[in-house]
């Protein structure tokens, strides 16, 4: 988890949620140990039991007590690990109780379980890595991740915008703040505008850089600084997260969002609640503008300017791929004011007999026209080429 998420205030809402250290400690490690270094503890933990006992305190015959509570090591360690660890030293643990370790736990049945919880080979191969690497091993990796996406999202960014839509938290992603030259060519993943909170989400490649170039990695982690500094200089929220497990990114998210809340007297996020169908395929591409998209961004706009002003990045897809002129058909083409319209260019047209003269006499009526494709209709009368003499 990103070091810049735990600041105090964090680290104590965090521990509230357990009831005793040997618990946080186990469930939330990397909170605990920056606890530890900061020396909170009196302060993080005063509601929290405490189960390690003192010195001297586990005997024989307390040990042989204890473990008749539990049917076997696992469970008895899980639960209470000080008289555990005692029995293991004094070599006090029964014979006949179960051990710990379940062998053969990966069958080809209960990989292919595990792997229906997640959507992409990544997400699998991070929150489940022995299972993956025994699919592989086996050949079972194409079999079990048959439902999984072949073309995905980068993981982070994925869990991300699931965790944002599913709590209607308004946001933007891959956000420029074009009025800052410096740091308008490095977009940001997310924008939340309510919470004023920019997140990133950093890969592997921001350590190693790409293909372990360290050159490259050099020039990414250039970059994150020109945004790093950039986000406290204006005061913004910044977030960075590197987590490789859906848990943890979503718990990184949560804890940041909740702080923030509470500084500005935002309302609480509350349980999540089901994705739409629409949502759902978004987050499901590697990329936010598809056919549908596309067409819903144009419908909500009533002109050719509207669309390059408020989707330019979704004009520019629909250019790329030979979609706009099956989508905009229905858009209307504004021009100048108004006043270039199919009627006027054709007057002016009409009085000119080249196309060059066309030009020279009104460039506006020319670039209209053009733009509009309406050239070789209102030229229909002008010869296309025309010899000087």
């Amino acid at each position: 988890m990103s070091r810049k998420l735990w600041t105090k205030e964090a680290v104590i809402l965090d521990a509230q949620r357990f009831s005793s250290v040997a618990e946080w400690r186990r469930e939330s490690p990397s909170a605990y140990v920056v606890c530890c270094r900061n020396k909170w503890n009196e302060e993080a933990c005063s509601h929290m039991s405490r189960q390690k006992q003192s010195n001297g305190y586990w005997t024989d015959a307390k040990i042989e007590e204890e473990s008749k509570k539990y049917q076997s090591t696992a469970e008895w360690n899980l639960a209470s690990p000080s008289s555990y660890t005692a029995a293991k030293k004094r070599k006090l643990v029964p014979v006949a109780m179960p051990r710990a370790l379940v062998r053969n736990k990966w069958t080809k049945t209960t990989i292919a379980d595990a792997a229906m919880k997640y959507a992409t080979r990544g997400e699998f191969r991070n929150s489940e890595p022995s299972a993956y690497t025994i699919a592989l091993q086996k050949g079972w990796i194409d079999e079990v991740c048959g439902h999984m996406l072949n073309v995905a999202p980068w993981f982070g960014p994925r869990v991300i915008r699931e965790f944002l839509y599913s709590h209607d938290i308004e946001f933007m992603s891959e956000y420029r703040f074009k009025e800052h030259p410096t740091v308008q060519r490095y977009p940001f993943d997310f924008y939340l505008p309510q919470y004023e909170l920019l997140i990133e989400y950093q890969g592997r490649q921001h350590l190693d850089g790409w293909r372990n170039d360290s050159q490259n990695a050099e020039e990414i982690q250039a970059r994150d600084k020109i945004k790093r500094e950039f986000a406290r200089a204006k005061g913004f929220n910044y977030l960075e997260i590197s987590d490789v497990t859906r848990d943890s990114v979503v718990r990184a998210i949560w804890y940041e969002i909740r702080r923030i809340a509470q500084v500005k007297g935002l309302r609480l996020i509350g349980q999540p609640r089901s994705l739409t169908v629409r949502e759902l395929k978004e987050i499901e591409t590697r990329f936010k503008w598809n056919h549908e998209s596309v067409a819903e961004a144009i419908g909500l706009c009533s002109s050719l300017r509207e669309v390059r002003a408020k989707f330019p990045s979704a004009y520019d897809y629909a250019l790329k791929h030979g979609i706009w002129e099956e989508l905009s058909v229905c858009l209307q083409r504004i021009t100048h004011h108004g006043k270039y319209t199919k009627q006027y260019v054709s007057e002016v047209a009409s009085r000119c007999t080249t196309r060059n003269g066309f030009k020279l006499t009104d460039r506006g009526a020319w670039a209209a026209t053009q733009r509009n494709g309406w050239l070789e209709e209102v030229c229909a009368h002008m010869p296309k080429h025309m010899q000087r003499l």
